[in-house]
């Protein structure tokens, strides 16, 4: 899921407007600030119940100190009042809690897209399959926010933990790309097409030699679902060049 915004009524060039990164990182900034404007009278009576608690538990301590049946009797008179006070402090945590999970969950959705994104555009600009690389660099990348409300991705080292710096520069996910297009596991995920349809070279590293088992004149299932077996990304070349869409591999 992703931080959306009602543009029902809204012309293309308003709703364009309001769908920029730029207006979403503001939205949520603002939104943040009615949260903080609605969280403090919260929290503000939470410390005075807090302050009343510590006064009750105080009493109850005095009862305590005098002993026998009198301290009992008082003892007894004081436990709703203090059970009172206790239960309205657990319920204003509470709706603080909700507060800032409700703002937590935006800022992750907002992440989560914008990384998304940024992935799958160096993905394809380096003429690879987005469904295929996007996991390998997500295990790689590191995304968060920064002060101005923007997203951040930095790339990791093998470690999974330091940032990678590569001639002196903080590592890009393109640089991320062209270590794993070199990788006998990954460089057939780099077999994209440029363009599709009509069984023509769909642009690909390796151009269409074999017979195509997607085209209607080739047809053959049994070698479909060993192709995509064994080799997903040839796979994804064939059926696009031949104008098939295969569930979970098309770009």
């Amino acid at each position: 899921m992703t931080f959306s915004i009602d543009t029902t009524g809204l012309e293309a060039d308003q709703i364009a407007v309001l769908e920029s990164s730029a207006v979403k990182a503001a939205l949520l900034a603002s939104y943040q600030k009615q949260h903080e404007a609605d969280e403090k009278p919260l929290r503000t009576k939470r410390d005075e119940l807090m302050q009343e608690v510590a006064t009750l538990k105080g009493k109850v301590k005095e009862v305590d100190d005098l002993g026998g049946v009198e301290a009992l009797k008082k003892a007894k008179e004081l436990e709703p009042a203090l059970k009172g006070k206790d239960d309205a402090v657990t319920e204003k945590d509470m709706k603080i809690q909700q507060l800032t999970d409700k703002v937590e969950k935006m800022q992750q959705q907002q992440i989560d897209s914008a990384l998304s994104k940024e992935l799958s555009k160096a993905i394809r600009e380096m003429n690879g399959i987005p469904e295929l690389l996007e996991p390998a660099l997500r295990a790689r990348v590191k995304a968060d926010l920064d002060e101005s409300g923007r997203v951040k991705i930095t790339v990791l080292g093998e470690d999974g933990k330091t940032p990678w710096v590569t001639d002196g520069r903080d590592a890009t996910p393109k640089d991320l790309l062209s270590t794993l297009k070199s990788a006998p596991t990954y460089s057939r995920a780099f077999d994209a097409p440029k363009n599709s349809g009509g069984g023509s070279d769909p642009g690909g590293s390796r151009p269409i030699t074999e017979a195509n088992p997607f085209a209607k004149a080739t047809l053959n299932v049994t070698e479909q679902s060993k192709l995509m077996n064994t080799d997903k990304a040839r796979a994804v070349v064939l059926a696009n060049a031949a104008g098939v869409k295969i569930q979970g591999l098309n770009a």
